[in-house]
């Protein structure tokens, strides 16, 4: 154990400072977030009144103040006043139209970055104060826990494919982490590739309990970490059905199912609880108060889910709008390798998880109203279903080296190209790649609506205060440079010289983490299907 250690924090530290390289400004989605973590650390509250709104202070200056809301709010506020319109309102209180996960794993990060505000007298309301606390929450929540999935996934391919050498589990990690829209989301106060890792986890704890039958503590574990994902996600449901029925197939113990469910239940008391404090009853969720009505249809269940398109399927799929495949082929590589008979061999019950997972995520993806995510460049909806279709990329890195890490690289590019321009793609850009990222990337404008928009990184201009970009401080002002940022560019470097730093550690690192795997083996077998 001790020997695998500093290759696996090498991992992790490699994939923690990529993720805590990238801030991609604001947006409704983590705006809203970040006001309930500020709310929580701040007042103790869960309501965000007070942090939806800010404005400068004077005319002359740059600097901004928050203004609070009254609670409870006897009028809705006008939209374009706020910070977000990702909000649910009830009784006169605003809230986040999601769950409440995200924005409780983020409290220890925010809490650190508010420390330290207030130890260099920093207003916490101020623009750049409340920008830098925004990366570093999303650095020490989304990026922590990410970079922590990626080591973990190794561990589960580890486990499954126990007789390859630990170079392929090492580059089937990093594709993963580095060459699929994972990578990208991990650097946003977005819940999807949280999501992800923490059904990992749940997948991990159950392998552990398979693997010792005479203990039910994994059992309980999985299940505590099922209910922290429906807690995070409403989503997350069916995945989890999946994974608990898994359990009970692999184990046949009604001792373990009953570990598993009872251990999730605090979770969903807690969650329900919240939702009885926030919105008057346990059984109304945060969407059924979003204050976007025009976002939710009437008849689909929470108002986004109906029935499946077929169509949409071949969009979020194969095309250049919202493809998986067209802007991460080797997702499409590992789906396929399931089809080998010595990948499937003795795993019956974990090729059935795996694309049942996929399945269900396809499903309900085509059958939102906002299928296509809304800003984006992938169907971000399949991120938390990513992880088990890249599970078999191990044996092909190991049969086929070469072909597959140029596949591997090429989805590494385009990830990258996303993620240091910025994911988040305006709706109405009908192909990401070229049209938009492409162009910005090589420093031309691109024009989406009355905005243009300047390459080449770090393109958001949307702070963290403001709902639509340069709102708050005015089209064209420096500030509004830094809504978005890479640490490249802290430290003074220009355009695509910001990611020196980061290519020069991704070489360090990954040269080193394959050196220490060299040809070694990995453990023991996970237990065959029954």
């Amino acid at each position: 154990m001790h020997e695998r250690l500093p290759r696996q924090l090498a991992l992790f530290g490699l994939l923690l400072v990529t993720y805590a390289y990238f801030f991609q400004g604001g947006g409704w989605n983590q705006n809203s977030r970040l006001d309930q973590t500020r709310a929580l650390v701040e007042e103790g509250r869960f309501s965000i009144n007070g942090y939806l709104v800010y404005e400068r202070s004077s005319a002359q200056g740059a600097t901004l103040a928050r203004v609070a809301l009254p609670t409870p709010l006897a009028r809705r506020p006008p939209l374009g006043r706020l910070n977000s319109g990702d909000v649910a309102k009830y009784a006169g209180r605003l809230y986040p139209n999601k769950p409440p996960g995200l924005s409780l794993l983020a409290v220890p990060g925010y809490a650190l970055a508010h420390a330290v505000a207030a130890t260099v007298g920093a207003d916490p309301d101020d623009w750049w104060p409340q920008t830098l606390a925004a990366h570093a929450t999303t650095a020490l929540s989304v990026g922590l826990v990410c970079a922590a999935g990626v080591v973990l996934f190794l561990w589960i391919s580890r486990q499954l494919f126990p007789a390859l050498p630990m170079r392929a589990h090492v580059l089937a990690a990093l594709s993963l982490g580095l060459a699929t829209p994972f990578f990208p989301f991990a650097t946003i106060l977005f819940d999807h590739s949280l999501t992800a890792c923490v059904l990992l986890a749940v997948f991990a704890a159950q392998l552990r309990s398979i693997q010792e039958p005479g203990r039910w503590v994994w059992a309980a574990v999985a299940g505590a970490l099922a209910g922290l994902a429906l807690v995070i996600n409403y989503a997350a449901a069916p995945p989890l059905g999946l994974l608990f029925v898994y359990g009970v197939w692999k184990q046949r113990s009604w001792p373990h199912a009953l570990a598993f469910a009872t251990a999730s239940l605090p979770f969903a008391i807690a969650l329900l609880a919240y939702h009885a404090v926030c919105f008057g009853s346990p059984f109304v969720t945060a969407p059924e108060y979003s204050m976007g009505r025009w976002m939710l249809d009437e008849g689909r269940w929470l108002g986004v889910v109906g029935v499946p398109v077929p169509g949409v399927l071949v969009e979020i799929l194969l095309k250049p709008y919202r493809g998986l495949f067209y802007s991460s082929p080797v997702l499409l590589l590992a789906l396929l390798a399931w089809l080998k008979p010595d990948v499937r061999a003795g795993r019956t019950a974990e090729l059935t998880l795996c694309l049942s997972i996929f399945a269900v995520a396809l499903l309900t993806n085509s059958s939102f109203n906002g299928w296509h995510g809304g800003s984006t460049f992938a169907p971000r909806y399949l991120i938390p279903a990513l992880p088990f279709v890249a599970l078999p990329l191990a044996p092909l890195f190991a049969r086929f080296p070469k072909g597959v890490a140029s596949v591997a690289a090429l989805s590494a590019s385009l990830m990258l190209l996303a993620t240091a321009v910025g994911p988040l793609v305006p709706k109405s850009v009908p192909a990401p790649f070229g049209s938009y990222l492409l162009p910005l990337a090589a420093g031309r404008s691109v024009q989406v609506g009355l905005s243009r928009i300047e390459g080449p990184v770090s393109v958001s201009r949307a702070g963290v205060y403001e709902g639509s970009a340069e709102r708050v401080l005015g089209p064209g002002s420096p500030e509004s440079h830094w809504n978005a940022f890479n640490l490249g560019e802290l430290c003074g470097l220009q355009g695509a010289w910001s990611l020196l730093p980061l290519l020069c550690l991704w070489a360090a690192a990954g040269a080193f983490a394959l050196r220490r795997s060299g040809s070694s083996q990995s453990g023991p077998h996970a237990p065959s299907s029954g």
